[in-house]
């Protein structure tokens, strides 16, 4: 159950109303604490007949959640402080501490996920447990009780955790999923992921430890079942994590790495993205690994410069990779046409592309014969029909802008002639493309100002819309348009984007008909 307001009414008897909502609670909750309903003897025969099947237990992020907690500890007291749900399986609690002991005799050796949510704490009500003595005291009382928990779920605002925090998660031989919103070190990262039977692991933050030397590699991190993996760090402490983690089944990698000193300055700081995803590329064997996902210091930071195949070269020896996606506002990626080309040739597997609060660094670099900037190129629109050539099971594709004045190109242009029957295979199936702004970083007044100084005419919108239908015809214009409007395209673009949804509205005759309206 989702709820515990249905078991409720068990205790109040013959009601008029029969409705179960929050508001309804609120009309019968007091009186049954203040009348001690639960006191009669056929209410609370009825009452523990039906609440013996109860399986889940969830009072987070309920509007009276505090009297939700209020009565349950209260009809526990009445049982003799024995548990009210024997058969409970699945906990959802809100702690108001890292001490608070109410909700203890839920832990029943039948218990398998616990999730307990200590987020909304005051500072007043939860100190950081490095600071509290008994902070550990529930995953004491956890273990003892329900040692064949798989499932934890420790959400905390953030804070630093110790070794014997970290050392009683580690004492659950069963447990198979970990979520921890916390920071953690290099050493405890160890004890959660050489766990027999760990699966899922989340972890918030992982530093290296302090007595560490950087000059030394890290002990090696067995985890021969570890499917999942999601965590966060510096891109110092994530490469050392990477480079000594073995997790030969790992399928799924969501990494999320930041700028490794403040103040965040080029002088004072480090950051190192490419040799992190190099390590990233060592952790599982090339059959397994299908997803990832990694985030470039989303927090702000220096403006750096990666070449995007310096960045994603050392993956592309995973042919099964069926979702990417890289976020990085603070990094300006140099690439060119060929670079997609490589990328979409090794990923042909590929079902969702996505490269998001990115954009391309319009650097320049010196020519050495005559000393002279040059402009480094940028991909063009082209690069999407690597996508269409390579990548036949493509559903979602999202880039950085792309420069929609360009002249449109020609079809397959670089299909090689082997392959050009090919040419009449099945419709592609695409859903979604989309294009992001110029620059994340851009004023936006500047990017009025832009639209407005670069307006597309109705003949080049036309040929767009057109070239991008006949790459992609099952493309969901109105989706397309919706995610670009998000993420700030150029005009020029949304323009295109506008066309592409009402061709496929109307869509009667093929798509190479002529074009007489636009919106």
């Amino acid at each position: 159950m989702s709820s515990p307001t249905p078991l409720w009414r068990l205790l109040v008897g013959t009601l008029s109303r029969p409705e179960y909502t929050s508001e309804y609670f609120d009309t019968f909750y007091p009186e049954i604490l203040s009348e001690r309903m639960y006191m009669d003897p056929v209410r609370w025969a009825r009452f523990k007949w039906y609440v013996r099947f109860i399986k889940k237990l969830n009072v987070t992020n309920l509007r009276w959640e505090y009297k939700h907690k209020e009565l349950i500890c209260a009809l526990i007291a009445h049982n003799g402080g024995e548990t009210i749900f024997p058969s409970l399986r699945t906990l959802w609690w809100p702690p108001s501490s890292y001490s608070e002991s109410s909700y203890f005799p839920l832990f029943t050796s039948r218990l398998r996920s616990a999730i307990l949510d200590l987020d909304r704490c005051t500072a007043r009500d939860l100190r950081p447990p490095a600071e509290d003595p008994e902070s550990d005291g529930f995953l004491s009382r956890l273990l003892a009780s329900s040692p064949r928990l798989d499932h934890l779920t420790v959400c905390t605002p953030f804070h630093h955790i110790g070794t014997n925090f970290s050392g009683l998660i580690s004492s659950f031989e069963h447990l198979r999923v970990l979520h921890l919103t916390a920071r953690i070190s290099l050493t405890s990262f160890r004890g959660f992921a050489s766990l027999p039977r760990m699966e899922y692991l989340d972890v918030f933050h992982v530093s290296l430890d302090d007595q560490h030397p950087l000059s030394r590699p890290p002990s090696p991190i067995p985890a021969p079942h570890l499917q999942f993996l999601h965590v966060g760090g510096t891109s110092l402490s994530l490469t050392q994590l990477f480079f000594a983690l073995a997790a030969p089944t790992l399928a799924s990698a969501s990494v999320r790495a930041t700028w490794d000193a403040p103040p965040r300055t080029i002088a004072d700081g480090h950051v190192d993205y490419a040799t992190c995803i190099e390590a990233l590329a060592t952790v599982s064997s090339p059959a397994a690994l299908a997803d990832v996902a990694i985030a470039l210091d989303e927090d702000g930071g220096p403006r750096i410069r990666e070449h995007l195949l310096d960045l994603l070269g050392p993956l592309l020896a995973f042919p099964n990779i069926a979702r990417f996606a890289l976020s990085c506002p603070t990094v300006g990626l140099v690439a060119a046409d060929d670079h997609f080309w490589a990328i979409s040739g090794a990923w042909r597997k590929l079902r969702h592309f996505r490269l998001v609060q990115a954009h391309w660094d319009p650097c320049v670099t010196v020519d050495p014969d005559d000393d002279e900037s040059v402009p480094v190129p940028v991909p063009t629109p082209q690069v999407l029909e690597c996508f269409r050539e390579d990548c036949p099971d493509l559903r979602e594709l999202c880039l950085p802008h792309l420069d929609v004045h360009a002249d449109v190109p020609a079809l397959f242009t670089r299909v090689p002639k082997e392959r050009e029957r090919e040419r009449e295979r099945p419709c592609h199936g695409l859903g979604r493309l989309s294009l992001e702004a110029r620059d994340v970083y851009e004023d936006d007044e500047d990017r009025i100002m832009a639209r407005e100084v670069m307006r597309l005419g109705d003949e080049k919108v036309g040929e767009w819309a057109r070239y991008i239908l006949r790459l992609f015809p099952n493309l969901d214009g109105e989706e397309c348009l919706r995610y670009c409007r998000w993420s700030g395209a150029s005009s020029g673009w949304m323009e295109v984007f506008a066309l592409v949804r009402d061709l496929g509205k109307s869509q009667g005759g093929s798509i190479s008909d002529g074009v007489s309206s636009r919106s």
